[in-house]
């Protein structure tokens, strides 16, 4: 088992597109900052599972606990910090992988999930 970190903003998206979302985001074992956007306004709930769009693996690890206003006027609210304990290696694989299972230990959140990547997307579930 793997730990790291993770947290979980919500994104008053204004602009055309971004529209509120949550921004999901995972300190990689590497040092690299994972991060999805999670379109639905709440995280999936006991045996939920919501679309989560990959964004990127450039975030710096000062972005996992950022919260106010960005340069384009939209805010930032920080929900959730806390510690992610892999189940499964996150490395074996290219990055990003192609499954992936953890457990999230936040003050908000907890609970163990499965990524699933399809096609450019993924799926997050929550299975406890």
């Amino acid at each position: 088992m793997i730990k790291s970190k993770f947290s979980i903003q919500f994104h008053h998206g204004s602009r055309p597109g971004s529209g509120n979302h949550w921004d999901f985001r995972i300190m990689m074992p590497n040092g690299k900052v994972w991060s999805w956007a999670i379109p639905k306004r709440k995280f999936p709930e006991k045996k939920d599972k919501v679309l989560a769009v990959w964004v990127d693996d450039s975030h710096k690890p000062k972005h996992m606990t950022f919260q106010g206003f960005l340069k384009s006027g939209e805010e930032v609210e920080l929900f959730d910090y806390g510690d992610i304990i892999f189940l499964n290696d996150p490395e074996t694989k290219p990055v990003p992988n192609d499954t992936m299972t953890f457990q999230l230990n936040g003050s908000e959140i907890t609970g163990i999930f499965h990524m699933i990547k399809i096609g450019n997307n993924w799926l997050l579930l929550r299975s406890q």
